[in-house]
């Protein structure tokens, strides 16, 4: 899915079939090592349908997470490949900068999978997961400012679980819902991937594979990246017709 609908933007058949026999190849080579294992391990499989509103409830919190962190990191990115001499110096600086950060988040580093896993098992607090929020996108964006080159697949997943962890963290807290925290973190964090990714399907099923919950989750991820893929499409039309009207005034 991610090699022919994001990468290669097509769903042509000698493309897809190119992809899909990849990536099982891929999967017969590493199952002797990885035992098929998932990254994630569901907690839970007693969910409450509810998770279905909830998704679409949460999808404007993606749209606006999801385009935030598209804007700062593109915003980020230089336009050309940084080739001076501080190019070492100044990613090892922001490497010391999230290594100080991580004394007190120790899930900040890497790729957001340590982000996803305490989201999952309910092991965040509503402090960590706002902190989180505003620092994953930071230090990603600070990374590519330096210089690095590297995907945003997974930051972006992790930030979106971060947004989702809070709202369900703060309704618990202080309203005293008892949402399933798990499954409204993947449901933002599908959305967030659906609006950097541009691809609802890819992050429902990349989300809903990466822990394998209950096959009846994927429709609410979907429910998510549709929803949240949607409102930014119609944001992005009004957003052209208000520079059409102001260009014919």
């Amino acid at each position: 899915m991610f090699a022919a609908r994001i990468l290669l933007g097509t769903w042509h058949p000698r493309a897809f079939g190119a992809a899909l026999i990849t990536s099982s190849l891929a999967v017969a080579v590493a199952a002797p090592v990885t035992h098929l294992e998932h990254p994630l391990v569901w907690p839970d499989a007693r969910l409450s349908y509810l998770l279905g509103f909830l998704a679409l409830a949460s999808a404007p919190l993606a749209v606006a997470v999801g385009l935030a962190f598209d804007r700062m990191t593109t915003a980020a990115r230089p336009s050309a490949l940084v080739r001076s001499k501080m190019l070492i110096p100044a990613i090892a600086a922001a490497g010391l900068l999230t290594g100080v950060c991580s004394i007190w988040l120790p899930e900040l580093p890497g790729n957001g999978r340590s982000i996803l896993e305490v989201s999952v098992n309910s092991g965040l607090t509503f402090g960590a997961a706002a902190a989180i929020l505003l620092l994953k996108p930071l230090l990603t964006s600070l990374f590519l400012r330096a210089g690095a080159v590297g995907g945003l697949l997974t930051p972006a997943l992790a930030t979106g679980a971060a947004a989702g962890s809070l709202v369900a963290l703060g309704l618990n807290q202080w309203v005293g819902a008892d949402l399933h925290v798990a499954a409204v973190s993947l449901s933002c964090a599908a959305g967030v991937l659906a609006i950097t990714q541009r691809s609802p399907l890819f992050a429902a099923l990349f989300v809903w594979e990466l822990a394998r919950p209950p096959l009846w989750l994927l429709a609410v991820f979907a429910i998510g990246a549709y929803a949240a893929y949607a409102l930014a499409m119609l944001r992005r039309r009004g957003h052209g017709s208000r520079r059409d009207i102001t260009g014919a005034a």
